[in-house]
C-alpha cells in the first residue's frame, strides 16, 4: 500500500487560512481599529447634532411658538387672564430655548448659559432628549386651546415624535 502525503497538498481551506494570516496582521488590525474609532466618533456626533432639515423644522416651530405666545400674552393682559399669561411667558422662554438649541449656527449663547444647559440638561445634547422636550412643549402649547395654538402645538408634537424616532 502506497503512503499518502497530505502535507504538500493545498486545499481550499488551507488557502483561506493563508489568506487570513496575510490579512490579519498587526498593522491591518491597527488600521481597522483606528477606522472604527473614527467612524464611531462621527456617528456619535451625528446622533447629537441631528439632520439639518429636521433642525430647520424645529427652528421654525420655535419661532412660531414665540410669535404666537407673544401675541397670546398681549391678549391675556388685555382680557386680564393672568394664569394663561404666565403660561404664555413659559412658552416664550421654551420657544426661545428651541430657537437657541436648533439655531446654534446663527445665534451663539453666552458660554455660561451654554455650560449650564450642558450640565443640568444633558439630555438636550441628544436627538431623543430634544424630541421629548419638543413633544412636551407642543402639548403645553396645545393646552392654550386657541386654533393657532393647537396648530403650532400639534406641529411641535409631530416634530418631537420625529426627533424621538430618529434618535
Amino acid at each position: 500500500m502506497p503512503s499518502i502525503n497530505y502535507g504538500t497538498e493545498t486545499t481550499p481551506l488551507a488557502a483561506v487560512g493563508a489568506s487570513a494570516r496575510n490579512i490579519l496582521t498587526k498593522e491591518n488590525t491597527d488600521k481597522a481599529m483606528a477606522f472604527a474609532k473614527d467612524e464611531l466618533g462621527k456617528l456619535g456626533e451625528s446622533a447629537k447634532r441631528g439632520d439639518l432639515s429636521i433642525r430647520a423644522l424645529a427652528l421654525m416651530g420655535g419661532i412660531a411658538m414665540c410669535v404666537t405666545s407673544i401675541l397670546g400674552l398681549l391678549g391675556r393682559f388685555v382680557t386680564l387672564h393672568w394664569i394663561r399669561a404666565v403660561m404664555d411667558v413659559y412658552l416664550i422662554i421654551l420657544g426661545l430655548l428651541v430657537c437657541f438649541l436648533e439655531g446654534k449656527r446663527f445665534a451663539k449663547l453666552p458660554p455660561a448659559i451654554n455650560e449650564g444647559i450642558r450640565k443640568y440638561c444633558y439630555f438636550l445634547d441628544f436627538i431623543w432628549g430634544r424630541g421629548c422636550l419638543y413633544f412636551f412643549i407642543g402639548s403645553l402649547q396645545m393646552s392654550q386651546a386657541s386654533i393657532v395654538d393647537l396648530a403650532v402645538g400639534g406641529y411641535m408634537c409631530v416634530v418631537g415624535v420625529t426627533y424621538i424616532v430618529m434618535g
